[in-house]
């Protein structure tokens, strides 16, 4: 299944990617307010690896994620269990004049 949004951000690209890809560390629990926490454990070129959990639902989820960083407009992200991947998201950040 194919599911596609947008959303416009009325910031410099450059900057939005930075807080976007700037993983571990505070501003990724304050774009995502249901993110507890979220760990890095690799980090290897343009792939980062993270132990991320989330609280929705009342439930504790915990998954581990592989992000794949290409400057200066796309993140791949594929969500994994046991070596499956379970989900793939392609975030792509466009600019749109001044």
């Amino acid at each position: 299944m194919l599911i596609e949004a947008s959303i416009v951000i009325d910031a410099p690209r450059d900057e939005v990617f930075a807080i976007m890809t700037d993983y571990g560390q505070e501003v990724r629990r304050r774009i995502n307010p249901e993110l507890e926490t979220q760990e890095v454990l690799l980090r290897d070129g343009n792939l980062i690896v993270c132990e991320n959990v989330w609280h929705r639902g009342g439930q504790k989820i915990r998954q581990r994620r592989e992000y794949r960083v290409l400057p200066p407009d796309t993140i791949e992200e594929e969500a994994l269990d046991n070596g499956r991947r379970l989900s793939r998201i392609v975030t792509r950040f466009e600019e749109f004049g001044d």
